[in-house]
């Protein structure tokens, strides 16, 4: 998938905290809502395009904004979200998904099972909406708080 161009309906079940967090961005760029986003290793900062062996999952971003390096972006770190996503299917519910080292990217429609070569995981598919179409994604369930 490519990444995002617009902002992504963001859904979230409200039984769980969303943990909405700010998060310095490491270089000018557009954080669209609904998009996924992640650290920095070396510095803790915000970035849409993570490396693989190098960055974590940070959160959900939570506002549309054209943010210049450094500035404060708003981010939920945990919770169950919502996403369109073509592998959210019932084969994979409760499968751990990450960004696929091919495709490091903001999109959420990116993500793949995470396995070796992924980012680190990014949540557990709970409950699948329409096979194939969308699922929930539970965040506060990773497999691992560092990359594979």
């Amino acid at each position: 998938m490519a990444t995002l161009s617009a902002d992504v309906s963001v859904v979230f079940d409200p039984r769980y905290e969303i943990g909405l967090t700010q998060f310095a961005a490491v270089a000018t760029d557009v954080y669209f809502r609904g998009g996924v986003s992640f650290t920095v290793g070396a510095s803790g900062l915000l970035t849409l395009t993570p490396a693989v062996t190098a960055d974590f999952y940070a959160g959900v971003v939570m506002e549309h904004k054209s943010a210049l390096i450094t500035e404060l972006v708003w981010v939920a770190t945990s919770g169950t979200f919502w996403f369109a996503n073509s592998n959210f299917t019932d084969a994979n519910r409760g499968k751990i998904f990450a960004q696929a080292a091919a495709d490091l990217t903001d999109n959420p429609a990116s993500l793949v099972i995470s396995t070796t070569g992924t980012t680190a995981g990014i949540g557990q598919l709970k409950a699948v909406d329409s096979t194939g179409v969308s699922g929930y994604l539970n965040t506060n369930v990773r497999i691992t708080d560092e990359n594979l």
